[in-house]
């Protein structure tokens, strides 16, 4: 959904839209001026990929941490190396391990502690 109304030219016309209505999603002219909207989310998001070189070119290793919950794994490349946790649970988790934080969804770090929130998701190098 690309516009507010009805008369969105940009929504099929050839279907009736199940998932995908003014019901259920919030019209890109609405979430770009709104920080915090999935679509400014993933624009910083893959501003972040596109000025890494680690994450644009690195290859990646599993990292196991001792929780069911969580999915990490390692991103290098020529020598660097950046850190990418998933907490996959309902509630909060806090890590310990170096690094400066990179992105962070539903996170933040005090020290050398890394608190992830439910769904959360950091990345650090």
């Amino acid at each position: 959904i690309w516009g507010e109304g009805t008369d969105d030219p940009g929504q099929a016309s050839w279907i009736t839209p199940q998932y995908s209505n003014s019901q259920t999603v919030v019209p890109l002219s609405i979430q770009i001026n709104d920080e915090k909207s999935m679509f400014n989310y993933y624009k910083r998001l893959i501003s972040i990929r596109n000025s890494s070189k680690v994450l644009t070119l690195g290859g990646i290793s599993d990292y196991q941490l001792e929780a069911d919950d969580l999915i990490s794994f390692y991103r290098h490349y020529e020598g660097d190396t950046i850190t990418v946790v998933h907490n996959l649970s309902g509630s909060a988790i806090t890590l310990q391990f170096e690094g400066d934080l990179v992105f962070e969804s539903n996170a933040f770090k005090k020290g050398s502690k890394f608190e992830i929130g439910p769904y959360g998701t950091i990345v650090v190098d």
